[in-house]
């Protein structure tokens, strides 16, 4: 019995014991699976903190990216203020061929400006070209006896002679008085009375005279005038006009220019070689469907000719116009992208001076920039300096073959060049924009080099520009269709009579008298007043000593 006591007490501890390792384990359990659950959480507080972490660098990579673009944005702002000041305070015209020479360390001081000191002077030039008016002058009775004896001089004959050049401006009422005949004869069927003809007037019954017309359209067209200066000129020399009767008579004028601009536009689109460019140019007329006053004059170039063209719009479809019943030849522009929906046979040649400014503005904007762009800038004036030489009459024939062959190497050197900063990873945005576009219109920059009659640049074309942004300047536009049109007809005109170095006041005096003579209508040829056909008349005619 006691030993079933004892064995039922050792189960009561053993089971006492497997109650407590019970209770033990599920403590155990429990507590593991707190800790399970406080490592689930930490994992969580984890992955929550990872992704935090990402979304703090996400945006401190996003505030870092548009840190970078302010600061992009902020140094294409200081470039752009850069070249507005330049713009506005520095030079802009294109310096000429010549100066473009190559940036090698000169061995000599600068020449000035001038002539230079201590170099053979040419004398005072005679001007025989104008008139001579005598003027004695004789000295007065008192002083032309000896003071001696009183005996008068004796003149000799050799004056002594000086000369002045005078500008005179005046206005004369010319009246014209025609005569009257009486016939002496009794035949029939004839007028009793026979007066001579009326002077021949450029604006029937008008009140002024060609030369008077001549003069208007010279200052307004030519010299770039207002109307109402032109107005203020003549009041101080006597005559009170009013601008609206000198608009009236321009307005009667325009017919006469219409037949000699028709001829040279013709002539200007069968040439297989032009330069091309625009600028605004102000027609205040509402026109439908157009906002504003801001039409575009357009100027196409050729060796001889000077078209100016005024359109609404800067659309492709002006040169589409122009090139509209001509399909093969060379253009040369800057890089606007109307000019390239011309045909296929027009072939495109590009202004190298665009493209130097492009490297200007890149060293002028961005100074940490300077030496990527001056190095450029330096192939191009070499490649200037070279072309100019081997176009050059006045050097040796092995002189321009060795400037050809410089040119041939500067071009190679620039494309070598140019692939290789392409291909630099670290190139910064403005600097691959220049040389993105540099590569996008190589094919066209480069003609020049096989064609040597295709200029390097577009300069010639702006330039003749010039005189019309001036006249925008004074007289801000035309008020009137007409009024365009006759801007455009005589800036063509006066462009191409200067590109064939024909005299444009004495041409255009001979022309509208010709035109008065004819009843103030265009000459039955108007072909013979053409600039060229002036050209080949001066060039017959013998000079005159």
């Amino acid at each position: 019995m006691s030993e079933d006591r004892d064995d039922c007490a050792n189960c009561s501890k053993l089971q006492s014991r497997i109650d407590r390792l019970e209770q033990r384990v599920d403590y155990l359990l429990d507590r593991i699976d707190e800790q399970d659950s406080a490592v689930r959480g930490a994992k969580h507080r984890v992955e929550w903190l990872e992704q935090e972490q990402r979304r703090n660098q996400d945006r401190l990579n996003e505030k870092q990216r548009e840190i970078e673009k302010r600061d992009r944005k902020i140094a294409k702002s200081e470039a752009e203020i850069k070249w507005l000041r330049k713009q506005v305070f520095g030079k802009k015209s294109e310096p000429q061929t010549p100066a473009l020479a190559p940036t090698e360390p000169a061995t000599e001081l600068t020449r000035s400006r001038g002539k230079q000191p201590g170099a053979k002077g040419f004398g005072r030039k005679l001007r025989a070209e104008l008139p001579v008016e005598i003027v004695i002058h004789e000295l007065p009775s008192d002083d032309a006896c000896c003071l001696g004896c009183g005996l008068p001089f004796v003149e000799i004959d050799s004056p002594e002679p000086s000369e002045e050049i005078i500008w005179e401006h005046k206005l004369v009422r010319r009246r014209h008085l025609r005569r009257k005949y009486v016939r002496s004869c009794s035949c029939k069927n004839q007028p009793k009375i026979v007066v001579a003809p009326s002077a021949s007037k450029l604006i029937p019954k008008g009140l002024f005279g060609t030369e008077f017309w001549v003069n208007v359209i010279v200052e307004k067209y030519f010299l770039q005038r207002p109307l109402h200066k032109v107005c203020q000129q003549l009041k101080s020399l006597g005559l009170d006009v009013s601008q609206g009767t000198l608009t009236g008579g321009l307005k009667k004028l325009v017919p006469l220019f219409m037949p000699l601009y028709e001829q040279i536009l013709r002539r200007s689109q069968l040439s297989n070689r032009w330069q091309m460019d625009e600028t605004h140019w102000n027609v205040f007329v509402d026109v439908e469907e157009k906002r504003n006053h801001t039409w575009w004059m357009w100027v196409a170039l050729t060796d001889d000719t000077c078209v100016f063209i005024l359109d609404p719009t800067r659309s492709a479809q002006v040169p589409l116009k122009y090139f509209k019943h001509h399909q093969y030849g060379i253009l040369t522009t800057d890089r606007y992208s109307s000019y390239q929906a011309l045909p296929e046979g027009i072939v495109h040649s590009y202004c190298w001076s665009h493209v130097r400014r492009d490297f200007i503005n890149l060293r002028d904007g961005y100074p940490e920039l300077a030496p990527f762009a001056q190095s450029w800038i330096e192939l191009i004036g070499d490649a200037f300096h070279h072309n100019g030489v081997r176009l050059s009459i006045a050097r040796s024939a092995t002189e321009r073959d060795e400037a050809e062959e410089h040119l041939r190497q500067t071009i190679r050197l620039m494309e070598k060049k140019l692939a290789r900063q392409l291909a630099q990873k670290s190139l910064t945005e403005p600097a691959k924009k220049v040389l993105v576009s540099l590569k996008k219109f190589w094919s066209g920059l480069i003609i020049f080099v096989d064609c040597p009659a295709i200029p390097m640049d577009n300069n010639d074309c702006e330039r003749s520009l010039r005189s019309l942004v001036v006249g925008r300047k004074n007289y801000y536009g035309s008020g009137a269709l007409w009024s365009g049109d006759l801007a455009v007809v005589l800036f063509t005109l006066f462009a191409t009579l200067a590109r064939n170095k024909v005299d444009e006041r004495k041409w255009l005096k001979n022309y509208l008298l010709a035109c008065a003579e004819n009843g103030g209508k265009p000459p039955p040829d108007p072909g013979s007043f053409l600039p060229w056909s002036q050209r080949a008349c001066q060039a017959a005619t013998p000079a005159v000593y």
